[in-house]
């Protein structure tokens, strides 16, 4: 028997616009510039996630001090688990009841858009093809980006577009997925200025006062 190498895999092709009416096998048809899109949309999440950073730390120096360098350095050698605790313990001397509880409840939206900012910037970019292999007609073709966890069972559905469900939601990143996120994180921003603006702080607490003290008998 005269053993045979595997057959070779068509090399995927990719051309500038939609595709046509018969389009070529083994052909992505993509606007000329598709990469340059999909590194604009994840420049403008972390663009708006910087902002909301930096309302983040606004909300922070007021706790801390009215030397608003004072409040940069902290939140600068700080983690971002670290900032949102020393934050929450803050809060607790510095508003009312109502404006401590509203500020614990943004710090938790802080800490979910925080999980997924990380996954998208450690993620990777990925052409993601939906083509018949028999034909090689390309019917869809999209840019993901894809956090891969450690674990090779969560890996496996992150890269199953199929069945992937939930696990791949939560780590799997299309330009679309980008740009809501960005929206999403504006709307924290929002709410971080608006609690800063709109929320009193609690007075400075004032020393109790104390009786004079008597004249000794030798003053009078």
């Amino acid at each position: 028997m005269i053993k045979t190498d595997p057959p070779t895999p068509n090399p995927i092709q990719f051309k500038d616009g939609p595709p046509p009416e018969a389009p070529e096998p083994y052909t992505v048809y993509m606007p000329q510039y598709h990469r340059q899109q999909r590194d604009q949309a994840l420049g403008i999440y972390m663009d708006a996630w910087s902002r909301a950073e930096g309302a983040l730390l606004s909300i922070m120096s007021d706790m801390i001090s009215p030397e608003p360098h004072i409040g940069r350095a902290i939140f600068a050698v700080l983690s971002a688990a670290q900032i949102r605790d020393v934050m929450t313990a803050l809060s607790r001397t510095a508003y009312e009841g109502d404006g401590q509880k509203k500020l614990e409840k943004l710090l938790e939206r802080v800490k979910r858009a925080a999980t997924k900012r990380n996954r998208i910037v450690h993620g990777r970019w990925k052409l993601e093809i939906d083509m018949n292999h028999d034909t090689g007609i390309v019917f869809n073709a999209e840019w993901a980006r894809l956090y891969e966890p450690s674990d090779p069972e969560q890996l496996a559905l992150v890269e199953d577009s199929v069945n992937g469900g939930k696990v791949r939601d939560c780590n799997c990143f299309t330009v679309a997925h980008l740009l809501r996120g960005s929206q999403e994180v504006d709307r924290l921003l929002e709410d971080l200025l608006n609690f800063r603006t709109a929320t009193p702080k609690k007075s400075p607490a004032q020393p109790p006062k104390q009786d004079e003290p008597l004249a000794s008998p030798e003053a009078k």
